[in-house]
């Protein structure tokens, strides 16, 4: 765990001394990265009209990787079948003892969707990003077409077991984009439930919402779970009038 004083709304203190963070794989607050719309969808896909929804690669226009508007064609059906005969979707991408994978996470809220004002269990629409990298995926885009980046479904590889500690996120699936050297971005459109402070609600309207997420079995010797920022990234939240 690199990450020693981590505050703002997430795993509160050191991960290393908290007791109640048992897995080690939380860290700070995932709730916030200003730069979230520059990885998953690099490129802001709430921004760029020529960009397609959650896990697009800049402006499918002018990206040789993304034919036909974003679409892959059948031309990466050879490169999809490599890739899922390599069979990785059961293991950790860690090579030999002692290595530790390092997954990078944020959060962006877009709206609470429910609160209830006398428990303060809320619902919160969210957008989880997480990058990685696995080096059983990668390949020669010369041998490919010059493809350098595809779409898989999330299914077909392995995936961070990152959940709340506290609470229970549903989990709506995107495609993963995958690129030659490795990387992975995944960007799931996420209902994130969790328990929110409203004592101070009454008086200045204020609540108080935290989360504290990480690897639900992975130690933090094994797969580390880095935040890009510790503030919240509200960039995209939608206002009403409820």
């Amino acid at each position: 765990m690199k990450d020693k004083e981590l505050t703002h709304h997430g795993c509160i203190g050191d991960p290393m001394k908290d007791k109640e963070l048992t897995h080690r794989g939380c860290i700070g607050d995932p709730m916030g990265d200003k730069e979230l719309t520059h990885h998953g969808c690099i490129g802001d896909p709430m921004k760029d009209k020529e960009g397609t929804h959650h896990g697009c690669i800049g402006d499918p226009m002018k990206d040789k990787d993304l034919t036909h508007h974003g679409f892959q064609s059948q031309l990466y059906d050879p490169l999809y079948k490599e890739l899922k005969s390599r069979d990785t979707k059961n293991t950790i991408p860690v090579s030999s003892k002692g290595d530790t994978l390092n997954v990078t996470i944020s959060l962006t809220v877009l709206k609470i969707s429910s609160l209830s004002l006398r428990t303060g269990d809320a619902e919160l629409d969210t957008w989880i990003y997480y990058e990685w990298f696995d080096n059983r995926l990668t390949w020669e885009p010369s041998e490919y077409g010059d493809i350098s980046a595809i779409r898989l479904p999330p299914s077909d590889i392995w995936r961070p077991d990152i959940v709340p500690y506290r609470g229970h996120a549903d989990v709506t699936d995107a495609p993963v984009v995958l690129f030659n050297s490795g990387l992975v971005y995944y960007t799931p459109p996420t209902t994130t439930k969790t328990r929110c402070d409203v004592s101070k609600y009454s008086s200045d309207d204020t609540v108080n919402c935290s989360v504290k997420i990480g690897s639900w079995t992975y130690s933090g010797n094994i797969m580390d779970v880095q935040n890009k920022t510790s503030e919240i990234d509200v960039s995209e939240y939608y206002h009403d009038d409820q």
